[in-house]
């Protein structure tokens, strides 16, 4: 990111927070910097790699670019399987053998 823009990004939350005293001021970028780690970088803690993003991707956190949306969305998109149903489809994968029962297998999806 540039840092002019991380300067900027900086200076808005900082700005905001000024109505409270720096102890809940802290514990506000704390917060929020869990939640968003990419956040360390704006305030000079650490960049973030690509590691880190697969490893937000695959633990469905809310700093996931692929995840975010879906945080404050109440329906999934045609097309997509909600990841309830996918983990409930691998769950079930794992309980039972398939190979030979074509109709229970499609049962899973339908």
């Amino acid at each position: 990111m540039d840092p002019r823009k991380k300067e900027d990004a900086r200076l808005r939350i900082k700005n905001h927070l000024k109505l409270y005293s720096d102890q809940t001021q802290s514990q506000f970028i704390d917060f929020l910097t869990e939640l968003f780690p990419q956040l360390k970088s704006v305030f000079g803690l650490y960049s973030v790699g690509d590691d880190s993003l697969n490893g937000w991707y695959s633990q469905k956190r809310i700093c996931s670019a692929r995840y975010f949306e879906r945080y404050f969305t109440l329906v999934v998109l045609i097309g997509e399987l909600p990841d309830v149903v996918f983990d409930d489809i691998i769950e079930r994968l794992g309980s039972k053998d398939y190979l030979d029962n074509k109709e229970e297998l499609q049962s899973l999806f339908f």
